[in-house]
């Protein structure tokens, strides 16, 4: 029997991480807790269309959502509406400096934007940093291989809930950059009857093994988990935690006073499905 996981993100085109917990032995819906607002367009696109006047020597992306706000930004920009500069030598300049990422799905991300605008321009995405697995490790990377010292700063995309870890990393390393909001999040409103929606599905197959709660960032985890302990121990549903990285988990046990029973070692679906396998493994 397969065992229940809510996965508190949104769900994907690809079902990436249902399709890979199945195969492991689990059955997981996803429940979207936050949705997205793209701010500070405008500023971006400047930033852009003028990055290598501004001295701007590399891009800091941390997130998918970071490269949504990338993304529209550089429609804007190819689009030529409003802006002052033809596009082609911006979008060549962009070709021409790094873009550092953390983890492998935000370097997708950034890629697929490359492709999207290869015909306007945008020839090449120069990833780096996709191994790294938290902002802490990509601060590190950075430090490591920044070679614009004298030559510009790095403009950090962030949103309204970043964490000061790579700022702190760059600054300590006398690394200069700019930070910019593109993106805020914000709780659905029809979040708690998503949930009971997916839990009602599952639970028509009840299982007496804990279902797995899954939290795929500090903010999420933040909105959903007294729903979800609502939710589940109304039905005397015991549950265990797992997160996708040690930035979750830590926000969880400090402030939720949980324990984590499962941490990822890599933000990554296969990743992810075998730590939980194991764990479950280890109890029987």
């Amino acid at each position: 029997m397969l065992r229940p996981a809510i996965l508190f993100k949104e769900p994907t085109a690809d079902s990436s991480y249902e399709n890979t917990l199945r195969e492991n032995g689990y059955i997981a819906k996803c429940v979207p807790v936050l949705h997205t607002v793209h701010i500070n367009i405008d500023g971006l696109v400047e930033y852009l269309s003028n990055a290598k006047e501004v001295g701007i020597y590399g891009i800091i992306v941390t997130s998918k959502r970071s490269c949504e706000s990338f993304g529209k930004a550089m429609a804007r920009l190819c689009s030529g509406f409003g802006i002052s500069v033809a596009p082609e030598a911006p979008l060549a300049y962009l070709s021409s400096i790094p873009f550092y990422v953390v983890g492998e799905a935000t370097a997708a991300a950034v890629q697929e934007i490359q492709l999207r605008f290869k015909s306007n321009g945008f020839s090449c995405a120069l990833i780096r940093g996709e191994q790294s697995g938290t902002g802490e490790q990509l601060g590190r990377f950075i430090t490591d291989h920044y070679d614009g010292h004298g030559m510009g700063k790095l403009l950090y995309l962030t949103g309204d809930k970043n964490r000061d870890t790579v700022p702190s990393i760059l600054a300590e390393n006398n690394i200069p950059f700019q930070a910019l909001q593109v993106y805020e999040t914000r709780q659905r409103t029809d979040f708690e009857v998503l949930l009971d929606q997916v839990v009602d599905s599952l639970y028509a197959e009840p299982t007496p093994e804990p279902w797995w709660t899954v939290f795929f960032a500090p903010s999420t985890a933040k909105f959903a988990m007294p729903s979800a302990r609502k939710c589940l121990s109304s039905r005397n549903i015991s549950s265990r935690i797992a997160t996708i990285g040690p930035v979750t988990t830590c926000a969880i046990e400090k402030a939720a006073g949980s324990i984590v029973q499962v941490t990822a070692p890599k933000p990554d679906a296969l990743y992810l499905a075998e730590a939980i396998r194991t764990f479950d493994d280890q109890k029987r």
